[in-house]
């Protein structure tokens, strides 16, 4: 298994873990089912999606392009040109078999649910009808109410006592969509067929989804009729997923508790404080852009090139004379004697296109930056040596961003490797010296 994917799955166990608590000691009581759902569900997608958010933060402009091949590198991890080529006698990639094992689950699963599937849809109807906008089968081959894809199944033989109270707790499965809820959860378990919290989030909702429908019946029908109504069909044995599926004592007591407020905004304020912290705790450290793009030894890296070069000149030269061309020396910097050095990036996306440029206090490592010397004259006897980095108003970097962003509309000829267009950072030092 590559390093990508245990990070992920370490990093999903630990959002479910968290949310899952916070949801045990805030929302577990409370009886407002719409905001249980949601929470349900959000956790979940949220467990999904925040492992992979810091790699779509270091893309930058490059998301739309880049972003299939990032997501990709979790489940599918580029080999080497030595993994490649390796013989029959090298060592056993087990990798290889663990993919294969999680195919096999996966698909196992998907097919039990598939089969479940077909039995619920396949009673024949001894009868057809419609009730408030749903349709209804009677069969023989049902020993228990249920839904399936905006029908009610009935058992043809059903107490009529019973048939209305079946009829309102489906009724409210499908206008509550919750069938569409449970398939979207039940594809996930399935897919991750291997984790416990995959299917205990299905339980969950299954059993909020349980409770809400209840909670529709007892508006209509009173709660001592219904509470006789759930004894009796819970004592009965049931072959598919029954009408009153929600455990009798729970139910009960979620029936006769007093309604409870939503959350506070004391709660709502700790949910995004541990939003993001799991945010922080899922992170990686955050670059901008590789400094020079990833070139091996058999490669051939072909710096940008600023637009309108002629053929005769050098593209260092033609953009070390473009620069000189812009730049000035600021007035007020140089009649108060001001000099210094200031550093600034310019990225550029793979159509050379410029996509973030701004200030830095140094250099990062390894990288070079492009030295140019801006000389000034003044009779100012003091001299204040800028500090880099510090403010945005200043007349150097004022100036020296200016220059940058002249480049950036003239535009530039992207970088190359292996003649591939691809993102670079241009980086450039602007040395700013008076003489008297």
């Amino acid at each position: 298994m590559s390093t990508e994917l245990t990070t992920y799955l370490l990093e999903l166990t630990l959002v479910w873990t968290i949310l899952l608590a916070y949801y045990y000691s805030t929302l577990r009581h409370n009886k407002q089912w719409p905001l249980r759902r949601c929470y349900l569900i959000g956790s979940w997608l949220l467990g999904l999606c925040l492992p992979l958010l810091p790699t779509l933060y270091t893309l930058g402009g490059e998301v739309s392009r880049q972003l299939p091949t990032q997501v990709l590198r979790y489940f599918a991890p580029p080999t080497t040109g030595v993994g490649a080529a390796s013989s029959s006698g090298s060592p056993t990639d087990w990798s290889t078999y663990l993919l294969g094992v999680w195919l096999v689950g996966a698909a196992s699963c998907l097919l039990v649910v598939f089969i479940r599937l077909a039995a619920h849809l396949r009673p024949r109807p001894l009868q057809v009808e419609w009730s408030a906008g749903f349709r209804i089968v009677r069969s023989t081959q049902v020993t228990t109410p249920y839904t399936a894809f905006c029908t009610i199944y009935l058992p043809h033989d059903l107490a009529p006592e019973l048939e209305r109270t079946a009829l309102l707790h489906e009724a409210a499965h499908l206008r509550r969509g919750h069938h569409y809820e449970q398939l979207l959860l039940t594809v996930g378990a399935c897919a991750l067929w291997f984790h416990p919290l995959a299917w205990y989030y299905l339980h969950l909702l299954t059993t909020v989804h349980e409770y809400e429908a209840d909670g529709e019946v007892v508006r209509t029908i009173p709660l001592g009729t219904y509470g006789r109504q759930l004894l009796q069909t819970t004592l009965a044995p049931h072959t598919v997923p029954a009408l009153f599926s929600s455990p009798l004592k729970q139910c009960i007591a979620m029936l006769t508790q007093p309604n409870s407020s939503s959350i506070n905004m004391k709660q709502w304020t700790s949910l995004l404080m541990l939003v993001g912290g799991l945010l922080l705790a899922c992170s990686e450290v955050v670059r901008l852009a590789p400094t020079v793009p990833a070139v091996t030894l058999q490669d051939t890296y072909e710096p940008p090139v600023l637009r309108g070069k002629p053929d005769t000149v050098d593209a260092t030269r033609h953009l070390v004379g473009t620069i000189y061309g812009q730049i000035r020396y600021p007035d007020a910097a140089r009649e108060a004697g001001e000099t210094g050095t200031v550093y600034t990036m310019q990225l550029l996306d793979a159509a050379g296109k410029p996509d973030i440029s701004g200030t830095i206090d140094e250099l990062p490592e390894g990288a070079t930056a492009l030295e140019v010397v801006i000389v000034g004259y003044s009779d100012a006897k003091a001299r204040v040596d800028y500090p880099v980095g510090e403010g945005g108003t200043d007349p150097l970097i004022e100036e020296a961003l200016r220059t940058v962003g002249l480049l950036g509309q003239i535009g530039f000829e992207p970088a190359r490797v292996d003649g591939e267009p691809v993102a670079t950072t241009l980086y450039y030092a602007f040395t700013f010296s008076l003489e008297d």
